[in-house]
């Protein structure tokens, strides 16, 4: 430790050697700055100075401090003694002496460590003429001259016996004898007193002179007078109180070199030898050489101990030092506790050297941080942050405020509240950060967290590396969770294992494989080997050497792809491409999807070229319009808008909306055109070209043609009946048929009329009508004209909706449809009951009319007659 400043040229002066006169030294000295030898600054220093009988270590055998020495061009003087006397007895009994300074160089009034000079200054033979009074330890009026005479030297004269008394003489030698019964108090047997009173019958003295108790004629108890608290000195003659102390108390112990000694107001020293109570209220319970030097300050026993603090106390041990007030150091060897409130529990060559700072025991710990604390272990420090705990360990060192390492050996807790539990050079200096174990692992950020593992880093705030070996959580709130030599770069990001693997971007996630890398914002890899996620939101489920840059996109496995379109997905396969924005790939091997919303489900080597085009599987197959669509098969191309190939081989639907239900050698180029079969040619659009297996093309001549070329004829029925002329259907030399169920019903006459079919036998559940009825619900039926939506405006025609039929008359399949048949049989009901009605009507005519012919008969046979000529 680097000293604040040097004490140079020192030098001793006999202050006084006059029987009677203080015994005090003068001391002298140069204060320099290290480093080049300037002298501090002027002003008043406080300075303490203590005498030991060694070299190094040992207890203080006097100490003084001296405030507010003044200090001029670095020079200063000060007297050693005249606040705490030397005793009479002091010098003559130690031969080797050595002065300790220290200084409070940056007045902090604290004496630091580093403001205690070194080495001790031995002491030369000039203080020994204090000595040159005393003989043997006794002043010289103790001892009479050669020539002294006394008052009343020669023979006795006379004894005359008095109370207690027996026998005498008047001359040479007289025998007294004491042995007289105790009658009037004056004297104390030796076999005991009775009938004494409290308060006038005691043993003691009525003076001030100190009473003392011999064995073998040799002290071993004295009673110093005082008016509140004499003092009581047992064992060795050589203990002693200093003058002016009251109260004090020496139980025992002692030896001629080794005194024991209160030298201030009710100090106490239990036993042992060569220890001193030196401040009011001290005590030293027992030990060899120990000192308790301050107000109130206690030491139980052990060897060289030191209780320097006010209040402070030293339980026993070696060498320990209590040096604050209310410091404690309960045991142990060479043990500091240097501040205020800080206790060392035991162990070897601790120090707790700020307030309330605590070290239980251990080697070579320091706890020197406000309320900081070392459980034990060795070399351990808990520095610089208050309330800072190591809990054991090797060299550990917890630094910041509230910081705490559990144990292991080399960590660092550095930041405010960090903590590491273990390990071997583990570090957690970021703010709440926190290093369970493991090696050389580092939580730099704020609130960032390693479990274990080796060599990892969380450096962003909020971060965590679970384990592993030489993984980084660089981002805020991003995870590692284990692994090799993966990388959390960007905020919030997680890598959760495998090996050099990196996610780079805000939320971006690597679950685990082999060189994978989350390059986009919320991207994902689970795993596999060497895939990128570079797209925002963009997806690698796994595979080998994928990369999907587009944002959102996504690939599932496989290898060697490529979705660098928006939104595009890549299911699995190898080397497929996704380009377009949502352009899916299913499956497959080098497929390609290169517009929005291309889709190629599988297959090799097929494209997926027009926006919303698809391509099912297959192989060569091509969609390269809008809406293109390729179900599957060889080498098909759809290339106009909505054109459609399901499959087959070698087929092209080039014109819009086109459709190629399969086959091979197909053409669909007309707008609206279907071809299938084989080498089928549909060329103008809305043509229709279906042709068979024949090995030659069958085209279209004009737009809107339906061309069949089908070398067995053409059927449609529903079972597996056949025409009864074996024609084909639509065929003007044969007619056309309806099959149903076997039965050719309805049909297409050559002359073109379509006749309903009609057998009585295929009918059941006759019932009659009323014709009547049947006639009124007509009257009120409907009937306009109109036209069909997919027809112009100007095709009219004119009837009924089969709403308003079905309505009327509750007949046919629903109210969608009438059949002609129905329509038929209402309107011959109608014509039945109008031709009921006209047959009643004529008949009632014929009547009137008669009846009319004959009421004109009448009329003329009346007129003519005699009425009619009057």
């Amino acid at each position: 430790m680097r000293a604040k400043a040097i004490a140079v040229a020192v030098a001793f002066v006999l202050a006084s050697v006059a029987h009677g006169s203080p015994r005090i030294l003068s001391y002298q000295g140069s204060l320099l700055r290290p480093g080049g030898g300037a002298p501090v600054a002027d002003g008043t220093y406080d300075m303490r100075f203590s005498i030991y009988d060694v070299a190094l270590g040992g207890a203080a055998l006097w100490a003084e401090t001296d405030a507010a020495v003044q200090v001029t061009g670095g020079l200063f003087t000060t007297i050693l003694g005249d606040s705490t006397a030397f005793s009479s007895h002091f010098f003559p009994w130690h031969y080797d002496l050595w002065l300790a300074v220290e200084i409070d160089v940056d007045s902090s009034a604290t004496f630091e460590p580093d403001e205690l000079f070194s080495p001790r200054q031995r002491l030369t033979a000039v203080p020994w003429s204090m000595d040159t009074d005393r003989l043997n330890g006794r002043d010289a009026s103790a001892f009479a001259e050669a020539s002294h005479t006394h008052a009343g030297m020669g023979d006795i004269t006379a004894v005359i016996a008095g109370a207690g008394l027996l026998g005498g003489a008047a001359s040479g030698d007289a025998t007294l004898n004491l042995n007289a019964a105790y009658t009037n108090g004056l004297y104390w047997s030796l076999s005991g007193n009775a009938g004494t009173t409290s308060g006038t019958h005691f043993l003691g003295t009525t003076d001030d002179v100190a009473l003392d108790l011999r064995t073998s004629g040799i002290r071993a108890l004295r009673i110093e007078p005082a008016y509140d608290s004499p003092n009581l000195i047992g064992g060795s003659w050589t203990n002693f109180a200093s003058p002016g102390v009251t109260g004090g108390t020496i139980g025992g112990g002692g030896s001629i070199d080794f005194p024991n000694q209160v030298t201030a107001y009710q100090g106490t020293v239990g036993g042992g030898f060569g220890n001193s109570a030196r401040g009011e209220y001290a005590v030293v319970g027992g030990g060899f050489q120990n000192a308790a030097t301050a107000v109130g300050s206690s030491l139980a026993g052990g060897e060289r101990n030191s209780s320097q603090g006010n209040y402070s106390t030293v339980g026993g041990g070696w060498q320990n030092i209590a040096r604050a007030s209310y410091a404690t150091t309960a045991g142990g060897a060479d043990n500091w506790s240097s501040a205020t409130h800080a206790t060392v529990g035991g162990g070897v060559q601790n120090v707790a050297s700020a307030q309330q700072a605590t070290v239980a025991g251990g080697v070579l710990n320091r706890a020197a941080s406000m309320r900081s604390t070392v459980g034990g272990g060795e070399g351990n420090e808990a520095s610089t942050g208050t309330h800072a705990t190591v809990a054991g360990g090797k060299r550990n060192i917890a630094g910041g405020t509230c910081a705490i390492i559990a144990g292991g050996e080399d960590n660092r807790s550095t930041g405010h509240h960090t903590s590491v539990g273990g390990g071997h050079a583990n570090i957690a200096s970021g703010d709440y950060a926190a290093v369970l174990g493991g090696f050389d692992n580092q939580a730099n950020g704020s609130d960032s967290t390693i479990g274990g593992g080796q060599q990892n880093r969380a450096n962003g705030n909020n971060s965590t590396v679970a384990g592993g070996d030489s993984n980084s959580a660089r981002g805020s709130a991003s995870t590692v969770a284990g692994g090799f030599d993966n990388n959390a770069r960007g905020s919030k990001t997680t890598v959760c294992g495998g090996e050099d693997n990196s996610a780079s971007d805000t939320w971006a996630t690597v679950c685990g494989g082999y060189e994978n890398f989350a390059g986009g914002r919320a991207a994902f890899v689970g795993a596999g080997f060497g895939n990128s996620a570079d797209g925002s939101h963009s997806t690698v489920g796994g595979g080998w050497s994928n990369w999907a840059t587009g944002n959102r996109a996504t690939i599932g496995g496989g290898q060697d792809h490529e979705a660098h379109g928006g939104y595009a997905t890549i299911g699995g396969g190898d080397l497929n491409a996704a380009n377009g924005e949502f352009a899916t790939i299913g499956g497959g091997e080098s497929n390609d999807a290169t517009s929005t919303h291309a889709t190629v489900a599988g297959g090799y080597a097929n494209t997926a070229s027009g926006n919303l085009s698809t391509v099912g599987g297959g192989g060569g197959n091509t969609a390269s319009a809008f809406r293109a669509t390729v179900g599957g098969g060889w080498n098909n191309t759809a290339s106009q808008w909505a054109a459609t190939i399901s499959g087959g081989r070698d087929n092209r639907a080039s014109g819009s909306n086109s459709t190629i239900p399969g086959g091979m050698g197909n053409l669909a180029g007309g707008n609206y055109s279907l071809a299938a079969g084989q080498r089928a040619k549909a060329a103008h659009n809305g043509s229709f070209v279906w042709a068979d297996s024949q090995n030659g093309d069958t085209s279209s001549t004009a737009a809107n043609q339906f061309i069949v070329r089908a070398g067995g004829r053409v059927f449609f029925t529903a079972n597996t009946g056949l025409p009864p002329n074996q024609g084909g259907f639509i065929n003007t030399s044969t007619g056309g048929y309806l099959s149903n169920g076997g039965t050719w019903t309805d049909y297409l006459s050559n002359g073109g009329t379509w006749t309903d079919f009609s057998d009585r036998d295929a009918k059941e559940n006759f019932v009659p009508v009323d014709r009547e009825a049947i006639l009124d619900r007509l009257a009120g039926l409907p009937v306009t004209t109109w036209n069909y939506k997919a027809e112009s405006p100007s095709v009219r025609h004119m009837g009924p909706v089969a709403q308003d039929f079905y309505a009327a008359f509750g007949i046919g399949q629903d109210d969608r449809h009438i059949a002609a048949l129905d329509a038929n049989g209402v309107a011959l009901v109608a014509i039945q009951e109008l031709y009921q009605v006209v047959q009643e009507r004529d008949a009632e005519i014929a009547d009137l009319k008669a009846r009319l012919a004959r009421l004109e008969a009448l009329v003329a046979t009346i007129a003519d007659g005699p009425l009619g000529n009057e």
